[in-house]
């Protein structure tokens, strides 16, 4: 019997043994799952981090093309405006110095008020330059269409083809953009065209 019992005893410790594998086993296996799918939803978690993080950038940057939009859209009107102000100016700048030109009879009594309509001109002439207004009023130059326009031609031996002699009306430029060009006289040397 004790054979018998020992041969019982090494069956069920087998079988004990087979099963506790077993069930090792199948642990192992549903602890390779949990892992893999732990794992998986690792990568997914990852991904949708990803996409949101990307989802977020294009959000700044689509934020910062509006802002950048924006500013361009408000500084190109606030120079639009400036510039029509400007062109009224002009006209103001054209009065007051046919105004101060103006040779009155007596002198005396009129010449306080030359006075001030120079001040004036003086100060408004002063003011517009610092919002970027020049005037065009350089002669001797080579006549520039972009800046130029030709009131006539006059025939002056000295000076070459084509160079500004005398300005009839000032032009106008606002940071390099001409508001008005300048009506000019330009030089006509037929001894200068044959070159």
């Amino acid at each position: 019997m004790n054979i018998k019992n020992k041969n019982i005893n090494t069956i069920n410790k087998t079988h004990n043994i087979d099963t506790e594998k077993k069930k090792s086993d199948t642990q192992k296996n549903i602890d390779q799952v949990y892992l893999e799918q732990a794992e998986q939803l690792q990568k997914s978690i990852s991904m949708i981090n990803g996409k949101i993080f990307d989802q977020k950038l294009r959000l700044q940057a689509n934020i910062a093309n509006t802002i950048k939009k924006s500013d361009n859209q408000i500084h190109q009107i606030q120079t639009e405006n400036l510039k029509c102000f400007l062109k009224h100016l002009i006209k103001i700048i054209d009065q007051l110095e046919e105004m101060s030109n103006i040779d009155f009879k007596n002198k005396s009594i009129h010449k306080s008020i030359i006075e001030g309509i120079n001040l004036t001109l003086k100060s408004l002439i002063k003011t517009t330059e610092k919002f970027g207004l020049r005037k065009i009023s350089n002669t001797n130059l080579l006549f520039n269409p972009n800046l130029h326009k030709i009131s006539s031609y006059k025939n002056i031996k000295e000076i070459p083809n084509n160079y500004v002699i005398s300005i009839r009306s000032y032009g106008y430029t606002l940071n390099n953009d001409v508001l008005r060009k300048a009506i000019v006289e330009v030089s006509k040397n037929e001894k200068h065209q044959k070159n």
